[in-house]
């Protein structure tokens, strides 16, 4: 008995028991499935983001496009006609450049500018970005709307942007500088900003939005998915764990015990459970070789009775 009892101890000391690994497989599944949902909620996160700063960038150029049909179309005619010089009335450039400041003063993340290689206002010259994209407008014509990430002044930003065509409109300040009125040369100087084109992209409309700011929204949405899918991986843990508990371990430790007493040399114990399933079978399984344990040990008790009630030989 000491000796089965001795084996038990040590097999309980040195075993790796069902429950730990089974522990250890659930640690390991949530670790796995929070890091690939975080990366999966990243780059979905990383694509909404993207989409909706882009149509949000977007409209803020097209509003910008607007200021100027509006300036071109509506209020030029009239000044004009009334011989009066006034730029933000005359130029959709001026006229932007106005609103895009008056706009970062209330969003001053944002970048907003009207830029041209072939600028009236020197400030209005393209930073390398937007040389690029001035270089992608004019490589394909077709091409009405760009967003891309980019570096300007140091800082990342994911830009939108719109091409600007000359019209037979802006000849009449852009074209020969001898026909430019004279408020835009005394105002500018006649270094830059002449000489256009009759048709082609000479400038471009951007409108900017600096990446930190979208990729703080792409972490908060990370971290917020890995903590729901923590909570409910871990939700699932403990349900999962108890049941294999109660439907599994403790009835097959309540069989090792029996099973355990019955090589003990005990053989009056039934194993009897009252279930269907594999557990059952397991439990009858030894119920059966504890009947033949019994049927065989009190066959061999009868027989050495019986051998030893017989007379002796001589």
């Amino acid at each position: 008995m000491n000796s089965v009892k001795n084996t038990s101890s040590s097999r309980d000391r040195n075993k790796d028991s069902i429950i730990n690994r089974f522990r250890r497989a659930m640690i390991f599944g949530y670790i796995v499935t929070v890091v690939i949902s975080s990366v999966i909620v990243g780059f979905w996160s990383r694509h909404e983001v993207y989409t909706a700063a882009g149509k949000d960038l977007s409209l803020l150029v097209d509003m910008f496009k607007s200021v100027g049909t509006f300036v071109l179309e509506d209020v030029r005619p009239e000044i004009v006609a009334q011989d009066v010089f006034h730029a933000p009335a005359l130029s959709p450039v001026v006229a932007t450049k106005k609103v895009s400041d008056h706009l970062l003063k209330i969003q001053p993340d944002y970048y907003v500018k009207t830029t041209s290689d072939n600028p009236l206002n020197p400030t209005n010259f393209p930073e390398p970005l937007e040389q690029n994209i001035l270089k992608q407008f004019r490589d394909d014509s077709d091409l009405k709307v760009l967003i891309q990430e980019g570096t300007i002044k140091g800082r990342r930003f994911l830009t939108s942007s719109r091409p600007s065509v000359s019209k037979a409109s802006c000849l009449e300040c852009h074209g020969g500088i001898d026909k430019a009125p004279k408020e835009i040369v005394a105002a500018y100087g006649s270094d830059s900003g002449f000489n256009y084109p009759e048709t082609g992209v000479v400038g471009a409309s951007i409108v900017g939005v600096p990446l930190a700011n979208l990729k703080t929204v792409i972490l908060q949405r990370s971290l917020t998915a890995a903590g729901l899918v923590a909570l409910l991986f871990g939700g699932l843990f403990l349900m999962i764990n108890r049941l294999v508990q109660r439907l599994v371990l403790r009835p097959v430790a309540g069989i090792t015990e029996m099973a355990l007493d019955v090589s003990g040399g005990n053989l009056d114990r039934e194993i009897i459970m009252e279930r269907k399933d594999e557990i059952g079978e397991l439990a009858n399984s030894f119920e059966l070789i504890r009947r033949s344990l019994v049927t065989a040990t009190n066959l061999l008790y009868k027989q050495r009775q019986k051998k030893q009630g017989e007379p002796q030989q001589k």
